[in-house]
């Protein structure tokens, strides 16, 4: 079976030449000078693996290698991973990458068409994202196993797997109880460290962060396949940026601030002190 069709990306290198690439539902394609990349960029500034592209049905995320010289979405760096909406320009090197999710590069009078029906029928949801990275010291466990352990215990949970980027795990909870979809992703987290620190035996580092917000949700027949289109968007993008904060933090599991709202009357939270985000105090479970 085909895999769906997510976006292209237009690359524009510094000599004008231009290609397309096709993302598909899972893809995750490395971008940088090295020859072993999915996509190799020979420009000067370019470090050997640079980034990676990563697609699924919830859209496209850009992620920095923690490159010398940087990535850059609309002029300004991004550190670690952001997701990147139809015609915001990516810039890597002299190279620029404009990004037209699967919807906008139809023809036109198919693109028009489609549109005003996804506009008729989208939806706001609430949505929790819970961004995860696991190390374990195994020599019993392969990557399989583990692949099986983390989706059945999300979807225990009543979550999915969206998307691989690199040694992360995006997984999604959408629909209408943000409060029960933020703690069925605090006890999926719980859950994996149990089983896997069960399983290796050995030291285990599982590092997490969870943000809750609205997306919107195309219903069933919105979108070319038939199928549901989700716009996760800045739920996605504050996960992102708590990630980042993990190791100032010195915490395994992190949260925003809405998500704390929603759960504090049912476990027990308290505020992380001296690092935040930008926008966003950080969070922790009392007792984990």
């Amino acid at each position: 079976m085909a895999r769906e069709k997510v976006a292209v990306a237009l690359v524009t290198q510094s000599n004008g030449m231009q290609e397309r690439i096709i993302l598909c539902d899972q893809d995750e394609i490395r971008l940088g000078r090295d020859k072993g990349n999915e996509f190799v960029i020979s420009e000067p500034g370019v470090s050997r693996v640079h980034a990676s592209l990563s697609a699924s049905r919830s859209g496209v995320v850009i992620t920095d290698f923690e490159s010398l010289n940087g990535t850059f979405v609309n002029g300004v760096r991004i550190h670690g991973m952001r997701d990147v909406s139809s015609s915001e320009e990516i810039q890597i090197g002299k190279v620029r990458i404009v990004i037209e999710l699967a919807s906008d590069y139809e023809p036109e009078e198919i693109r028009s068409t489609r549109a005003r029906a996804m506009t008729a029928q989208m939806r706001p949801i609430a949505v929790s994202v819970l961004v995860f990275e696991i190390s374990v010291n195994d020599k019993h466990e392969g990557d399989s196993e583990r692949e099986t352990t983390l989706k059945d215990t999300i979807q225990e949970f009543d979550g999915i797997i969206d998307r691989q980027i690199g040694e992360k795990t995006v997984a999604l909870w959408m629909g209408g109880d943000g409060k029960n979809q933020s703690l069925r992703a605090i006890r999926a987290f719980q859950r994996i460290y149990e089983k896997l620190e069960v399983k290796s035996g050995r030291d285990l580092v599982l590092r997490g962060v969870i943000s809750s917000g609205t997306g919107l949700q195309a219903t069933t027949g919105a979108n070319a396949s038939g199928g549901e289109m989700n716009l996760i968007g800045d739920p996605l993008n504050i996960a992102f940026a708590l990630f980042g904060c993990l190791d100032m933090a010195g915490e395994t599991l992190l949260f925003d601030g809405r998500t704390a709202e929603q759960i504090q009357d049912s476990v027990s939270v308290c505020s992380v002190e001296g690092v935040s985000t930008d926008t966003e105090q950080l969070f922790r479970l009392a007792d984990f």
